[in-house]
C-alpha cells in the first residue's frame, strides 16, 4: 500500500491549467498541483469532496498536492506519478501471476531510444514492463487513452520488438479507481493506439489490467480484469 501522509480534505472549485486546480482548505482558497496531465473532465468537477497533500516545502510555487477526488461515492486516485510506485509494490509482494517470485526488479530501464518502467529478472529470464494510469471508465468499462498518446504508441512498439527478440514483454494499465469489469483501447480518442494495442496483443505482448482499492488517503493494487478488443 502507498500511504500519502500530511493529507487534508478540501473541496474542489476548478482546473485553471494542465498542472494547476483550485482547491478550498480551510474555508481558503489554495491554488494546489494537479499531478496528472489527463482531461479528467468527468471528475474534476465543481465542489466535488477532494483531498490534497500538504508539503511543508517553502520553495515550492504550491503547497498542496492534488490526490483523490469523491466520484459517484467512490474515491479516485489522481497520482498519476504513483503508478510505478503501485506496480514496483505489487511485483515486490508476488501479485503478479506468473512473475511471483523476481530476483531484481529494475525501475526506468532504458532500451534503445526509449524509456520502460520496469525490468523483473526471474530464474535468468527477462520481463520488461510499461505502466499506463487509467482514470476514465464508462458504464464499468476502463478506457485508455484519455487523449493522444505518440509516446504510448512508441512503447507499445518497443515492447512489441522486445518480444520478437525473445524476451517478455508487459503493459500494466492500472485503474486508479475500483468501479471497472473490463478494459478497453479507447478508439474514439486516439484510433492508432488503439489499432497499435490489437497488433501488441496479437504479436504476445502480454497487457494486464488491475483496478485499484482506493481511500482518499492511500492507493494498493487491486483485482485483475479483462480487456476487451
Amino acid at each position: 500500500m502507498i500511504l500519502y501522509p500530511d493529507c487534508q480534505p478540501g473541496i474542489f472549485k476548478k482546473r485553471v491549467n494542465r498542472f494547476i486546480a483550485e482547491v478550498e482548505v480551510d474555508g481558503l482558497i489554495h491554488q494546489v498541483h494537479v499531478k496528472n496531465t489527463g482531461r479528467m473532465q468527468e471528475l474534476l468537477l465543481p465542489e466535488r469532496l477532494c483531498t490534497v497533500q500538504f508539503h511543508n516545502n517553502p520553495t515550492r510555487k504550491t503547497k498542496y498536492s492534488l490526490i483523490s477526488i469523491l466520484h459517484e461515492g467512490i474515491w479516485v486516485n489522481l497520482d498519476s506519478q504513483v503508478n510505478n510506485a503501485v506496480v514496483t509494490h505489487a511485483f515486490e509482494q508476488g501479485k503478479i501471476q506468473g512473475w511471483e517470485q523476481p530476483d531484481t526488479i529494475k525501475r526506468e530501464v532504458k532500451v534503445e531510444d526509449s524509456r520502460l518502467d520496469l525490468l523483473i529478472e526471474q530464474k535468468r529470464e527477462k520481463l520488461f514492463v510499461e505502466v499506463k494510469g487509467v482514470n476514465l471508465v464508462e458504464n464499468g468499462l476502463a478506457l485508455f487513452p484519455d487523449a493522444v498518446t505518440a509516446r504510448g504508441v512508441k512503447h507499445l512498439k518497443r515492447l512489441m520488438e522486445i518480444k520478437k527478440e525473445g524476451h517478455h514483454a508487459m503493459c500494466i494499465f492500472l485503474v486508479g479507481r475500483e468501479d471497472a469489469t473490463s478494459f478497453f483501447p479507447h478508439a474514439e480518442r486516439d484510433p492508432l493506439y488503439a489499432q497499435t494495442f490489437c497488433e501488441a496483443k496479437n504479436d504476445g505482448v502480454d497487457m494486464r489490467v488491475y483496478l485499484s482499492e482506493v481511500t482518499e488517503n492511500s492507493i494498493t493494487i487491486g483485482k485483475e480484469i479483462p480487456t476487451r478488443e
